[in-house]
């Protein structure tokens, strides 16, 4: 009979509720490990095209973004502008705004970009610069720009000058980390904020200033030596290549940034350009002026063989020792780095098309 009353008393507990069953309020459960670590990061990863062709390309694990109609000289900078005015991305933990080709050119998928951000928390921004090439053979993405357009380090300068930006940087041994353009980075509502309004002052302070024949040459697009066809404008190039020199400003110093690296990059370089990569790598980080010479003269050499003492002469700026600058605080602007690496082969891989350096083919 004890045994009965006993199983009958339990059946009642079972169906009351917490309001009904007699004493004191039984207690929840204990949350889950899972639980205390609060909601997962709502990231927000889209992808723009510019065409309609350009659609079927693009990777199910983006979001879409129709960039039809949007045919803006500041490109990449128009589709951010645009996308941080949207009231509901400022309850996002991240997003960014990819272009259409962004698996061709860096051979990452959405999922394995979420995962190299879930690998490296805790960041403000993340950045991609998927060209090893190009931090092989220059000094700077400034450096580089030269090849893609006439003038482009004098109008730079005439740029940094008026919008009161460190002149320094466009000469600067730039190391790896710190390699990165505005065009593959995903960041925090707040890092967005940030870096636009500090690209909108400048572009102001750059037409106030700027002599206007110079400012009206920053709008122009001078044609391919190779099809004939009007390049970028010049200010586009600019402003890509701004994310280096706003981290280094007061405003970006608040915030942390992670350059990630591509597990599997499309086309790895040939065993010269990484053995030059490695040399600038390691002259950044010892600081030695002797080592960034021999990267220098290194690089010229391979560059006059493989392109020709024409290019060589032209684009390439000359690099005395005594002119070495490293950035004096690099290792407080990129906290941390993603540890991924390219995994294929270098020696016996196929030499990468003349076009992936800004090169005549």
């Amino acid at each position: 009979m004890a045994n009965m009353k006993t199983s009958t008393k339990r059946a009642e507990l079972a169906k009351a509720t917490p309001e009904t069953r007699s004493g004191s309020r039984l207690r929840s459960p204990a949350p889950k490990e899972k639980d205390r670590a609060g909601p997962a990061p709502q990231i927000r990863l889209f992808q723009y095209f510019n065409l309609p062709e350009q659609r079927p390309f693009l990777d199910p694990g983006f979001e879409a973004l129709d960039n039809i109609g949007h045919d803006a000289p500041l490109a990449a900078l128009d589709v951010l502008t645009r996308q941080a005015q949207r009231a509901e991305l400022t309850q996002a933990s991240l997003w960014g705004a990819l272009s259409w080709d962004f698996g061709e050119t860096t051979g990452m998928t959405a999922q394995e970009l979420r995962q190299q951000i879930a690998g490296n928390p805790g960041h403000d921004a993340y950045f991609i610069y998927p060209h090893p090439q190009i931090e092989a053979l220059y000094q700077n993405v400034w450096q580089h720009g030269e090849t893609l357009q006439p003038h482009f380090l004098a109008l730079s300068k005439e740029f940094f000058r008026a919008a009161k930006l460190p002149v320094d940087l466009l000469k600067t041994l730039q190391p790896p980390r710190l390699f990165g353009t505005t065009d593959c980075v995903l960041a925090t509502p707040a890092f967005w904020n940030s870096y636009l309004a500090w690209i909108s002052m400048a572009l102001k302070l750059a037409e106030k200033n700027m002599p206007p024949a110079a400012f009206d040459m920053l709008y122009s697009s001078a044609p391919d030596e190779q099809t004939g066809r009007a390049t970028a404008p010049c200010i586009r190039l600019i402003v890509e290549r701004l994310l280096s020199v706003y981290l280094h400003s007061d405003e970006g110093r608040q915030f942390k940034a992670c350059k990630l690296v591509p597990a599997n990059p499309p086309a790895p370089p040939d065993v010269h350009l990484r053995l030059l990569a490695d040399m600038r790598r390691v002259a950044c980080q010892s600081r030695s002026t002797w080592l960034a010479s021999c990267w220098a003269n290194y690089r010229d050499l391979y560059c006059a063989e493989r392109f020709g003492a024409a290019w060589a002469s032209k684009h390439l700026k000359p690099f005395a020792a005594n002119e070495v600058i490293f950035p004096s605080n690099e290792a407080d602007i990129i906290s941390t780095v993603s540890t991924s690496t390219p995994t294929a082969a270098i020696i016996g891989q196929p030499q990468l098309p003349a076009a992936a350096f800004g090169v005549p083919a």
